[in-house]
């Protein structure tokens, strides 16, 4: 059972097609398998496009059909296929099938990250942490977004299994834990990272 969803700003936000790729891919990943946020969206997009059409017209800019044309003749943008373990395969839900993702990457023991290439704005891709790991306290300069795809982790008071999503604002600090026997992968969202302690110290001095 899903328990923990997208806050309504930013469900309303991803209906509105205002959150950055990377955050709105999680979100979608959430979406595939929550009926309840998916009619929550479509409520959403059904009360935008009411208020749209009781705007009134705007006239477009005299180069605007040009920029639209300029745009269309754009060569589409390579994506690469993503190489799936069978473990994988079973657990990444159909809106990361065309995502392009680099190699795994070990980024300290018991954790390793397998970045994906969606917009310009922070960090994003698969995070897959061992039973028992403990990620180091960091907070963020922006919105977080993590959906659960297998295996649970602890946030707090809260505890966040398959299909789950969690939303950490700017600026609260948070230490996830790896609970059960099966390693924990995401796909993970955010706007930045600030580290903290020793962590943070070494970011700052190296500019981060």
């Amino acid at each position: 059972m899903i328990r923990h969803h997208p806050s309504d700003a930013t469900l309303t936000a991803y209906a509105g097609g205002m959150l950055p790729e990377a955050l709105g891919l999680v979100v979608a990943a959430h979406l595939y398998g929550c009926a309840a946020c998916r009619e929550t969206r479509a409520m959403a997009e059904a009360v935008g496009g009411a208020v749209m059409e009781a705007l009134p017209p705007t006239a477009m800019t005299e180069d605007a059909l040009a920029l639209v044309l300029a745009r269309a003749e754009r060569p589409m943008p390579r994506v690469a296929p993503l190489s799936r373990g069978e473990g994988e395969r079973s657990l990444l839900p159909p809106p990361l099938d065309a995502c392009s993702f680099g190699p795994w990457r070990r980024i300290a023991p018991g954790l390793r990250f397998r970045r994906m290439f969606a917009g310009e704005r922070g960090i994003a891709g698969l995070l897959e942490a061992m039973p028992g790991k403990v990620l180091p306290l960091h907070s963020h300069t922006g919105l977080e977004l993590t959906c659960v795809l297998g295996g649970s982790f602890v946030d707090g008071a809260d505890r966040y299994a398959a299909g789950d999503l969690a939303e950490v604002d700017e600026g609260q600090p948070h230490r996830p834990e790896v609970d059960g026997s099966v390693p924990c992968l995401c796909i993970i969202a955010t706007e930045g990272v600030r580290l903290h302690g020793l962590l943070g110290v070494a970011q700052r001095l190296l500019g981060g």
